[in-house]
């Protein structure tokens, strides 16, 4: 067993892990999504080949700070929890590519956050968000990055470094206006969306659908999924 490399026991009643689960050293993916787990034992720091951890849809208030000892972890999937906050060393993780977080009751995302340097895809729907932390534009991978339904009414300066391909997120379009002044675009005040063309931080943003833009002809397009509104 302590060769095992994959680990799979969602869709249970489990409602802890066993502290040695720590043993098995040589896990790449654990799986224990759809349970009812209200804590994951510190152990889980000595999985040091772990590369996918996924623990979404349990009872999580928290994840322990050892976490920030999987160096090698590339995918992490921890929404629809109770997470009120992220570990304060989460920016160890420098392999992280995916980090889903939607659904849970975060308030803020630790400065640290922006130290995952790998980051590509980021998930934070349905959160308590009220903003994004200042250095977000450390994250120069990132390209696809979903916020909506959050709190959020500015996004930080910063972003004007990132190159995101889809940005998901409750935008109204005065709080663009307010938050970034030289802006040239079409602004739709009935819906909050504005079609962005050569603006900072979101040139090259194109959102869909908006009637009545004939502005295709970017060479590439980030592209804005509308707030629902169901």
């Amino acid at each position: 067993m302590t060769r095992l490399q994959e680990f799979d026991v969602k869709n249970n009643r489990l409602v802890e892990l066993p502290d040695t689960i720590g043993n098995l050293t040589h896990l790449v993916i654990l799986n224990a999504t759809n349970n009812m787990l209200r804590f994951i034992p510190h152990s889980i720091g000595h999985l040091t080949s772990l590369q996918e951890l996924c623990l979404h849809s349990n009872r999580l208030k928290e994840l322990p700070e050892t976490l920030r000892n999987l160096k090698e972890l590339e995918s992490l999937y921890v929404g629809e929890n109770c997470l009120e906050h992220l570990p304060v060393g989460i920016g160890s993780l420098q392999q992280l590519t995916e980090m889903d977080v939607s659904g849970c009751e975060l308030k803020n995302l630790p400065d640290s956050f922006c130290n995952c340097s790998s980051l590509t895809k980021f998930w934070a729907c349905s959160n308590r968000l009220t903003e994004l932390p200042a250095q977000m534009g450390q994250l120069t991978c990132l390209k696809e990055l979903h916020v909506r339904r959050n709190q959020i009414r500015a996004f930080p300066a910063s972003m004007a470094r990132l190159n995101l391909y889809t940005f998901s997120g409750m935008m109204p379009a005065m709080s663009i206006i307010n938050t970034y002044s030289s802006m040239e675009g079409d602004v739709d005040p009935v819906i909050g969306l504005v079609n962005l063309v050569n603006i900072s931080p979101f040139a090259t943003m194109k959102f869909q659908p908006m009637a009545g833009n004939s502005q295709n002809n970017l060479s590439h397009h980030t592209t804005i999924l509308r707030e629902s509104t169901t």
